[in-house]
């Protein structure tokens, strides 16, 4: 009992480690390379890469410049290789595991570089609650962590697991509807498009307006947006008249002023954006930490 306490408090402090160092390591490109911030805009790393991902568990997956070609490896905070076997491409590490390609397919390994899931997906993603979206011969589909499908690959596109739900789409230019884990219809509306939930709250469009909705099917935010992207730590990014981007609480009122050109979801306490004087990161009070040189 006492040992697996331990072990218990051991990966807990991991975790903790691991999301304070993510935090901490913003990907910014600087004539044209790929390096890593702080969350007050003070470089930790370097530009070094060709190509970079914003770091995951602990990891980050790079294109380094010692290898041919775009070939990904793993590195960690102090920009050691911990993951030498090169991929086509890499992603993020979720719930333990990241997506790699290797010769044209997409499968997953664990953070000691071994193969967990074989490659054999035309494409996938990351895991979210225990399992993640796989597409085979044009249909998408979710797996668990053995690789076993849990939704039969029979959708035209499906978003990520969400609060226990998904969003699917089962013909091109279909309409979206929500399903659970086990594939059953939770949510009787129908949508233009959809997201998946976060935070209790799932963007839907319908007559090509952006709205939220809860997981009763009930619309808590109205439809009035042109665009919109799924909350992220209590706050979600939404165009207003297909024009610049802001963002919303839960409740729906505006926190951050539509200021902004471009804007990605708040990763921990930061949000990728693009202002007219180019892309930078901000904080949730909406400052600018770090702005790309022009």
């Amino acid at each position: 009992m006492k040992k697996n306490t331990l072990l218990t408090i051991a990966l807990a402090l991991t975790g903790a480690l691991n999301a304070q160092t993510d935090a901490n390591r913003l990907m910014v490109i600087k004539e044209g390379m790929a390096g890593y911030i702080d969350s007050f805009g003070a470089e930790v790393i370097a530009p070094a890469f060709t190509m970079g991902n914003q770091f995951s568990e602990g990891l980050a997956s790079v294109v380094h410049n010692n290898n041919k070609g775009f070939r990904y490896v793993f590195i960690n905070d102090k920009m050691d290789i911990v993951i030498s076997t090169v991929f086509d491409g890499a992603g993020d590490f979720s719930e333990g595991l990241a997506r790699v390609n290797t010769g044209g397919k997409w499968g997953y390994i664990n953070k000691e570089g071994k193969t967990v899931i074989e490659p054999k997906f035309q494409l996938c993603y990351e895991f979210s609650e225990g399992f993640a979206q796989a597409q085979t011969k044009g249909k998408w589909g979710l797996i668990d962590k053995k690789g076993q499908w849990v939704i039969q690959p029979e959708y035209n596109d499906l978003t990520q697991v969400g609060e226990g739900l998904i969003a699917v789409q089962k013909n091109f230019a279909g309409k979206w509807t929500y399903i659970d884990t086990k594939g059953a219809q939770v949510i009787k509306d129908s949508f233009e498009r959809a997201g998946f939930f976060a935070n209790g709250l799932a963007p839907v469009r319908k007559n090509d307006k952006w709205g939220f909705i809860n997981k009763k099917g009930e619309v808590v935010v109205d439809y009035q947006y042109s665009g919109a992207r799924e909350f992220s730590g209590g706050l979600a990014c939404v165009e207003k008249d297909f024009a610049k981007w802001g963002f919303i609480d839960t409740k729906g009122t505006v926190t951050i002023d539509f200021k902004f050109d471009r804007s990605a979801r708040f990763r921990y306490n930061h949000a990728l954006v693009e202002t007219t004087k180019g892309y930078a990161y901000i904080n949730k009070k909406g400052t600018i930490i770090w702005q790309a040189a022009q």
